[in-house]
């Protein structure tokens, strides 16, 4: 069983598929939400291929995570930050 959840965890989706996966968890991101938050250097970790040119992919487990780290404490403060530094 183990290997089965390694396996989905390391699935990746278009960003179709990953404002799909959002929306299933209850937080309707659209696609331009999301080519939106690539542009500003905000949002889940993506990857791009060098030898695609123009194809953007996410791994399940990535959005995951950076959706749990959207979570505000009653404090105000959030459980980490995850926007990149500009270059």
């Amino acid at each position: 069983m183990g290997a089965v959840m390694a396996e989905t965890a390391d699935k990746t989706v278009d960003t179709v598929g990953a404002s799909e996966h959002f929306g299933e968890r209850g937080m309707p991101y659209s696609p331009r939400t999301l080519e939106g938050w690539r542009c500003e250097g905000f949002g889940p970790p993506y990857l791009k291929p060098r030898a695609k040119r123009g194809i953007i992919r996410y791994r399940l487990r990535d959005l995951d995570e950076w959706l749990a780290a959207q979570i505000v404490e009653p404090n105000g403060s959030r459980r980490a930050r995850t926007r990149r530094k500009a270059s």
